[in-house]
C-alpha cells in the first residue's frame, strides 16, 4: 500500500515518534489504522485521511480495533472532559461514517465480538459488559476488585485475562477463575491471550 498511497499527517514513522499501533478493515475494504497518537486514519482508493485526531494525546485514548461479521470496526474510546474525569464512548465505523455510542460506565478495553454478533468489554473493577447492538448487559465477577484487561472467546465461552487474579471462564452463566494456586500458570497478571 506503501509505493502506491499518498499519506497525510505523518502516518509513518516521523520526528515526533508516530507509528501504526493498530488497523481494522470494512466491509467495503475501507482500512482503519490508529497511531501511537491516537489519530485515526482512513485508507480508501489509494488514499489516505486523518479521519479522528484528539485535541492532545493526553486527551484522549482509543483502545485496540476489533472488526465484526458485518464490516464495521469497533473501538474503545476514552476521553478527559476534565482533569481526572472521563466520558467512555463505544466507537463503531461501518465503511463510512464513524457512531459513538455512549456506555453508562468506564471501561477501556478492546472490544471482543463473539459468534452471535454481540460486542464484549471488560467495565470498570469487577464486571465486563455485552452489548447486542441495541442495549448493555452487565455480568458481575468474582473476585469483585479483580479488572479485565482483555476479552476473547471460542464457542461461546469467554476467557478474560485480569490485572491480579488470573484467567475468567465465562459460559454465559458460570464463572471459573485459573489462577497461580489452582493451575500452571506462573503469575496472576495476564495481558493477552494469543
Amino acid at each position: 500500500m506503501h509505493d502506491n498511497t499518498t499519506t497525510t499527517g505523518g502516518l509513518f514513522p516521523t520526528a515526533n515518534g508516530a507509528y501504526f499501533y493498530d488497523m481494522g478493515v470494512s466491509s467495503n475494504n475501507v482500512v482503519l489504522v490508529r497511531d501511537n497518537l491516537d489519530k485515526i486514519y482512513k485508507y480508501q482508493n489509494n488514499t489516505w485521511s486523518i479521519i479522528s485526531s484528539p485535541v492532545t494525546p493526553a486527551n484522549i485514548l482509543a483502545s485496540e480495533m476489533a472488526s465484526d461479521h458485518l464490516g464495521n470496526v469497533w473501538w474503545m474510546e476514552r476521553l478527559e472532559t476534565s482533569p481526572n474525569n472521563y466520558t467512555y464512548n463505544l466507537k463503531k465505523f461501518d465503511g463510512n461514517s464513524i457512531q459513538s455510542l455512549p456506555t453508562s460506565g468506564i471501561g477501556f478495553t478492546k472490544p471482543y465480538l463473539d459468534e452471535n454478533g454481540d460486542l464484549w468489554t471488560a467495565f470498570g473493577i469487577g464486571e465486563i459488559r455485552k452489548y447486542n447492538g441495541t442495549s448493555w448487559t452487565v455480568y458481575n465477577f468474582t473476585p469483585s476488585n479483580a479488572q479485565a484487561y482483555n476479552i476473547t472467546g471460542r464457542n461461546n465461552t469467554l476467557y478474560i485475562t485480569t490485572q491480579d487474579d488470573g484467567l475468567l471462564e465465562f459460559d454465559g452463566t458460570n464463572w471459573t477463575t485459573c489462577n497461580t494456586s489452582n493451575s500452571p500458570l506462573t503469575s496472576n497478571e495476564l495481558r493477552k491471550l494469543a
